[in-house]
Order: structure tokens, then C-alpha cells, then sequence
């Protein structure tokens, strides 16, 4: 299915940033080398049962989810940073 017959423009708003509008937002773009890495895929599953799930995989279907040694890699770094932040306060109280 190829939405771009059924939407022509999206708005997205939020608490803290100002308004995104995207006109066409499904018409074929650019390539984006951050999209191409990351391999996004979207489905979207319409009200009341309409039609099957449409899924939007533009840069191909994503691998494995690698989100565990993200978060692992975020402790380890928020880890340091508080240690490395205690090593200094405790050097300089001497």
C-alpha cells in the first residue's frame, strides 16, 4: 500500500519543540546516511481493522535490536561520569 495516495501532509507537536510540518511525507527523498544505519521500520495499523498493517521499511528491514548494548553502554558512561565527578569534588575537599 502506498500511503502518499492517502496523506499529503503531516504536523507533529510537542511540549518542547516547536511544529514539524511535512508536506508529502511519503514521497521517495534524498537518501539519508543516518537513516541508512539505523534501518528505521514504521507500522502503522489503521482503526476498526481498515486494511492490513502497513509497514515502511525505506531503507530496508532492520537487523537484530542492538538496544541492550545501547542501554548497557549509556550505564556505563552515566557510571564514569558520576564517579569521575566524585574523583574531582573528593580532590578538591583535601
Amino acid at each position: 500500500m502506498n500511503l502518499s495516495k492517502y496523506i499529503k501532509s503531516m504536523t507533529i507537536e510537542s511540549e518542547y519543540l516547536p511544529p514539524i510540518h511535512l508536506n508529502d511525507p511519503f514521497a521517495p527523498g534524498a537518501p539519508n546516511p543516518l537513516l541508512q544505519r539505523l534501518k528505521p521500520r514504521v507500522t502503522v495499523t489503521l482503526a476498526d481493522g481498515l486494511g492490513d498493517p502497513v509497514v515502511i521499511a525505506p531503507y530496508g528491514q532492520p537487523g537484530a535490536s542492538k538496544w541492550p548494548i545501547v542501554q548497557a553502554l549509556g550505564i556505563a558512561a552515566i557510571v564514569g561520569l558520576v564517579v569521575g565527578a566524585a574523583y574531582v569534588v573528593r580532590r578538591r575537599l583535601k
